[in-house]
């Protein structure tokens, strides 16, 4: 049965001062949405009253809280794809990310910042980073997200142009 529903189980005959237990369980479902942290249950007892009315009726209900332990898990991988450039030439980052949680993230943000002797290229970039085109080594760019659902994978690209000319010696960018 669903979230919500009432469900019950026939005891029978109680005779009285006797006592029992009833194993209830529930399949919690995943993912959960972003904030749910706890799961409350309540339980009721009565009869048919067809012996008297109970004297006591406030503890015939009791609940419980049960805390739940999720969180996202979010995942990120960075390739160039192994490209080689040449000064003023563009290198095209792929940033694939996922949330592999069992939870919804929310407010996720994608960091990054332009590299030693390049510039960002916002045309050959995912659109929607915070940054302007040509802006200088050292930069730091974001890309928000927002929601992130569990399971599967998106990727993003974020592109930098490399300086022309570039010092003497320089024979890499790295882009951690």
């Amino acid at each position: 049965s669903g979230p919500g529903t009432t469900c019950t189980f026939d005891i029978g005959d109680l005779p009285a001062g006797a006592s029992g237990a009833v194993i209830f369980g529930v399949l919690v479902k995943q993912p959960l949405p972003a904030g749910i942290t706890q799961m409350a249950n309540s339980a009721l007892i009565g009869d048919d009253g067809a012996n008297g009315t109970d004297p006591v009726p406030a503890d015939n209900a009791d609940g419980d809280t049960t805390l739940l332990v999720a969180q996202p898990d979010l995942h990120l991988a960075k390739s160039d794809g192994g490209v080689e450039v040449r000064p003023g030439e563009i290198v095209i980052y792929t940033l694939t990310y996922g949330n592999a949680g069992d939870q919804t993230a929310t407010g996720v943000e994608i960091g990054e910042t332009v590299p030693l002797h390049t510039t960002f290229d916002q045309t050959n970039s995912t659109a929607g980073w915070d940054c302007s085109d040509g802006s200088v080594s050292g930069t730091a760019c974001s890309l928000t997200i927002g929601t992130l659902n569990v399971g599967g994978a998106t990727a993003v690209q974020f592109a930098v142009r490399l300086n022309d000319p570039i010092p003497a010696g320089v024979d890499f960018v790295a882009n951690s």
